[in-house]
């Protein structure tokens, strides 16, 4: 709606403009502009560039924003810092800290996990148990677990 508004700009048709402003602002569509900006503002994304251009981890990027613009309940995140340089990753975890749904995250970046991880589900051997910690506490508590079961 708002790149067919500009259009009706430029093409100075006033008329078919205001009404689309009118449903623009009804939807709060302008509010939704400025998040959109803002987020690819974060992932140092133009909004112009066309999608097949960019590398894996470029579009990593384009997946992530547009997730993050839609603002689900819940975001699954499988690998999410594949093909990401440092910078991104430490944006991608100030963001994801932000984040007010439930994160579901597959990773093995330990540094990632350790930076944003709050619970986690371990699945072993069929035995599901959640640890209500930090990634680093759950390394030790499982460690200490599996050492327990030894004895």
């Amino acid at each position: 709606l708002v790149s067919k508004y500009h259009f009706l700009l430029v093409n100075n048709e006033l008329d078919k403009a205001s009404k689309l402003q009118d449903q623009i602002e009804q939807l709060d569509g302008w509010q939704y502009i400025h998040k959109i900006e803002a987020i690819l503002g974060r992932f140092s994304l133009k909004p112009d560039t066309i999608l097949s251009t960019l590398s894996g981890g470029w579009r990593r990027r384009v997946m992530l924003a547009r997730a993050l613009i839609q603002n689900p309940d819940i975001l699954l995140l499988d690998e999410p810092t594949n093909h990401m340089d440092i910078k991104a990753i430490l944006d991608l975890e100030k963001m994801l800290k932000e984040f007010h749904g439930t994160l579901i995250i597959i990773s093995h970046d330990r540094s990632f996990l350790n930076g944003i991880v709050n619970k986690v589900f371990d699945l072993d051997r069929g035995e599901l148990s959640v640890f209500d910690c930090g990634y680093i506490d759950y390394v030790k508590r499982k460690d200490e677990k599996l050492h327990s079961e030894d004895l």
